[in-house]
């Protein structure tokens, strides 16, 4: 199974000029995941640059991300993250969704990181039970999202959470979700049709040996190499300390990773339907 490396620069290349960005962020050169050297068969990363060539984001686009309640809040005060996440719920802040929001919207600046997509805003969501993880989907839905982010998943069956995912869909939604990080069969609701199904991919281009496996898998994303501590293999972003650094790795910096190139794709071609996206990033992976 391929990674998502080649994506990015080729599905933007329908039509158009190329226009230089200068990337200035402080960090950008340990976002190996975004941008590194190397040959074909070595490169890890999602080629953004290319990608970024074409097209930044949108500022009227809305992306969604669903955190448990250990997962918390981005903190939207963090510098890099400033004017660009707006939160649901009085939840404390979390490292586990300061992370992912750095991936998806850090602003491009002096400073920090940059994000994958420079423009977009992103919701963040936080459930407490399943029958509320439901609830929640049903909220990003109806608030205007059109790209859902759920690097979260269960043994459980989920039968009130695959319903509003099939509405989701319904309504022309990507949702994409991180298959887990156990080393055994794909977790809800990675398993349900209308996803996005995401493993994890490593620096050195190869099958995290923890990331979960199963036929629905679409393709690997980088999402780091040790699952245990945090090392420079790993994948660099924002703290919820304020600060930058290696996180912990998993399939949950894999799937933001596709979310923030399905933001790109619908920002370049806004007429893509959710299966046309599901179905350009497969074919190109595969």
């Amino acid at each position: 199974m391929k990674t998502i490396i080649f994506t990015l620069l080729i599905v933007l290349s329908f039509s158009g000029s190329f226009y230089s960005q200068v990337i200035n962020d402080e960090y950008f050169q340990n976002q190996w995941y975004l941008n590194m050297t190397g040959d074909e068969n070595t490169r890890a990363d999602i080629r953004v640059l290319e990608a970024w060539s074409r097209t930044m984001g949108n500022s009227n686009q809305k992306v969604a991300d669903i955190e448990d309640s250990n997962g918390g809040i981005p903190s939207k005060f963090h510098n890099d993250l400033l004017n660009r996440v707006t939160t649901h719920g009085d939840i404390i802040v979390g490292e586990h969704a300061t992370n992912i929001a750095g991936l998806l919207v850090a602003n491009h600046n002096t400073i920090g990181i940059a994000g994958v997509n420079k423009f977009a805003q992103l919701n963040s969501y936080v459930y407490s039970d399943y029958d509320q993880w439901a609830d929640k989907v049903r909220d990003a839905r109806l608030d205007g999202n059109k790209i859902i982010n759920i690097s979260q998943g269960t043994p459980d069956a989920l039968p009130q959470v695959y319903t509003r995912i099939a509405e989701a869909y319904s309504n022309n939604i990507v949702t994409v979700v991180s298959v887990g990080n156990t080393t055994s069969s794909i977790t809800y609701p990675a398993v349900y049709p209308g996803v996005i199904a995401v493993g994890s991919s490593t620096k050195d281009n190869t099958r995290s040996t923890w990331s979960n496996y199963g036929s629905q898998i679409e393709f690997l994303a980088p999402g780091g190499t040790d699952f245990t501590q945090t090392n420079s293999k790993n994948i660099f972003t924002t703290l919820s300390n304020g600060n930058y650094g290696y996180a912990i790795s998993g399939t949950s910096l894999a799937a933001p990773l596709v979310s923030g190139a399905a933001s790109l794709l619908l920002a370049y071609k806004p007429d893509l339907t959710n299966e046309d996206v599901k179905n350009i990033l497969t074919q190109i992976c595969h």
